[in-house]
């Protein structure tokens, strides 16, 4: 059963009793602190530390305050955007606008002190160059919020971009090894029904492992893989990124012709097959750091999507740990509870968009044959995720749209860290929605039992087999070039 707020303009913004049960529970938490005082202990308000309240802008419409003890946020639609304009960024405004988004927004959730990381930050004595290279490269790989906030907002400008880049880059490298696996539903047209695809995202990063194959310095080796419908299972796709400007190496399975290809770095910002995502889609953005140029940054307050369901790590053999989101506790989708009555059947219904500080990068890249030519990626202050990438084409047209949504994750050890928990893509010349959404997430210190590196090889990453009727196909050389197939065509 999905919980559905109450929607009602209040002058005020609480009634009575809700005024009452606020002075109620303000002196319930005043005495317990007053009796921890008593006893020895010290005792801090809730969130004023660590999650900070942030005031939204003047003119901005009303925003209630989960933390403080509003029943619900406001609910935002075309009717009421231009109140709410200063706090989306334009692109995702105007999808309100056309009728096709709605959402659920609030100053704080009701525990906004989840969302602040608790893991260290700015451990690695590194720092960038003016075209974005990390020196020194740290010994054991990136580790999630590499820079400091404080640091971010000192000297030069274009430096500043790129730490927060890295930042970004960096939020994904949780373990040595990660996995997630991740349903995707593809929706023809904003108010279709989805079909329903089932991938597996691998990283590794060879450093964490006390490895550092080839002569550059390996970032991370990435391995996407199609799992359900069994018919596209060998659809993959191999990345080794390195250290430095060398380009991505990038290799793609095709089910279809039982076939391996070379591409290019430049191929990530194609779609693995038609109406789906680019891989340098995932996570919001997963782009290569020293191929971008910064044109402009600025620190904004943004209405940013989030889940609050939390989830508590499972343990699991050669020291992994495990996040599972089942049912409601996963992105929930219009098409299936109907919460949102005119919006599009894609819009995820049990996220709020909560205000929080963002840094705006505007983009633009060096490599010509990119389609993210030009791009503008937000990136949230205190956690480092991407939350927000809006893409133009090189004739300045809207390309694409990606809205991430954070959730957070407590370890085993206890700490807590915010993740993604999924993402929409819009694809902005063509009337078709994607949504991403992590079902399974995994870490590991090391590779856990049955993965080697060689999984992670241009030779190995996929194994075909003998189609029925056929003979098998012989071995090809990486360098030739194949035509792709469409799975939707």
């Amino acid at each position: 059963m999905v919980w559905k707020p109450r929607y009602r303009q209040r002058r005020s913004g609480y009634d009575g009793n809700e005024i009452w049960w606020m002075i109620d529970r303000n002196i319930i938490r005043m005495s317990i602190c007053w009796f921890a005082l008593a006893s020895g202990v010290i005792c801090f308000g809730k969130s004023v530390a660590a999650a900070p309240q942030l005031t939204p802008p003047k003119g901005c419409g009303p925003i209630p305050d989960l933390a403080n003890g509003a029943r619900a946020g406001a609910l935002v639609t075309g009717d009421n955007i231009d109140q709410y304009r200063k706090v989306v960024p334009p692109e995702v405004a105007d999808l309100v606008a056309q009728g096709e988004l709605q959402f659920e927004a609030v100053l704080r959730p009701h525990d906004p002190t989840l969302f602040v990381p608790t893991t260290p930050t700015g451990q690695v004595p590194s720092d960038v160059t003016s075209a974005g290279e990390l020196k020194p490269i740290p010994d054991g790989g990136l580790r999630p919020r590499l820079f400091a906030t404080e640091v971010l907002t000192q000297g030069d400008k274009r430096l500043a971009a790129f730490k927060v880049l890295w930042n970004a880059s960096a939020s994904a490298a949780r373990a040595a090894y990660t996995s997630s696996i991740v349903e995707m539903a593809i929706f023809q047209r904003p108010d279709d029904q989805p079909h329903g695809i089932e991938f597996l995202h691998e990283r590794i990063y060879p450093l964490g492992l006390g490895q550092s194959p080839g002569a550059h310095k390996p970032l991370f080796r990435e391995k996407i893989s199609a799992v359900k419908p069994a018919a596209i299972r060998n659809l993959s796709w191999l990345t080794l990124r390195f250290f430095g400007t060398e380009d991505d190496y990038v290799w793609g399975a095709s089910p279809v012709i039982n076939k391996i290809r070379q591409m290019t770095g430049s191929n990530r910002s194609d779609l693995i097959f038609s109406r789906a995502f680019a891989p340098d889609d995932l996570l919001v953005w997963s782009g290569k750091v020293e191929i971008l140029d910064p044109v402009s940054i600025e620190e904004l307050l943004l209405l940013v999507p989030l889940l609050e369901v939390r989830s508590e790590a499972q343990s699991l053999d050669g020291g992994c740990q495990s996040w599972r989101y089942e049912g409601a506790a996963g992105l929930e989708l219009n098409a299936t509870s109907r919460r949102f009555k005119g919006a599009a059947t894609w819009v995820p219904t049990n996220m709020l968009m909560a205000l929080r500080s963002v840094w705006r990068i505007e983009l633009s890249s060096r490599d010509p044959f990119t389609n993210d030519s030009r791009q503008a990626i937000y990136v949230d202050v205190e956690s480092g995720l991407p939350v927000y990438r809006i893409v133009w084409d090189q004739s300045g047209r809207l390309h694409k749209v990606v809205g991430g949504v954070m959730r957070v994750e407590r370890a085993i050890s206890g700490s807590i860290e915010a993740v993604s928990a999924g993402e929409f893509v819009i694809h902005s010349k063509e009337s078709s929605r994607l949504v991403l959404g992590a079902r399974i997430n995994t870490l590991c210190g090391l590779l856990p039992a049955g993965t080697t590196i060689e999984d992670f090889d241009p030779s190995a990453f996929v194994k075909f087999g003998v189609k029925e009727g056929s003979v098998a196909t012989p071995d090809k050389k990486l360098e030739q070039k194949d035509s792709s197939g469409d799975i939707l065509d």
